[in-house]
């Protein structure tokens, strides 16, 4: 009762699942179904992945190249998705450090609101 992943109910369904697992849900949770981390926040692992602002890329970089962080959507339209989600089921799926890429929104995504921080005392 930790994750929100591709458990028992989720089998026919989806490719690959964990068996012998459940979750309790057969689809998406409701916000905060599973305890918090320890870092206060809720739904890290499982249940949506996260969409980001990150534009994701397979080309190789070059060396020697500085490249700025890229905002704009019409160079690099694929954003940067994050984790597992409920219909995750293989080893590769359910690492924290899991990346796909998309340009359009799955049922599968959602979004975390956060903030850029700088040091000092602020």
């Amino acid at each position: 009762k930790a994750v929100n992943i591709a458990d028992e109910s989720a089998k026919g369904s989806v490719k690959l699942y964990v068996p012998r697992f459940y979750d309790g849900y057969t689809g998406i949770a409701p916000v905060k179904s599973f305890d918090r981390e320890k870092s206060g926040l809720y739904d890290l692992g499982g249940n949506v992945s996260e969409w980001t602002h990150d534009s994701y890329s397979l080309t190789v970089p070059k060396l020697d190249t500085v490249y700025p962080q890229v905002l704009d959507t019409s160079t690099i339209a694929m954003r940067v998705i994050k984790g597992a989600n409920w219909r995750s089921g293989s080893l590769s799926e359910l690492r924290a450090s899991y990346r796909d890429g998309a340009e359009l929104g799955r049922d599968i995504l959602g979004f975390r609101i956060g903030r850029f921080l700088s040091g000092g005392n602020e």
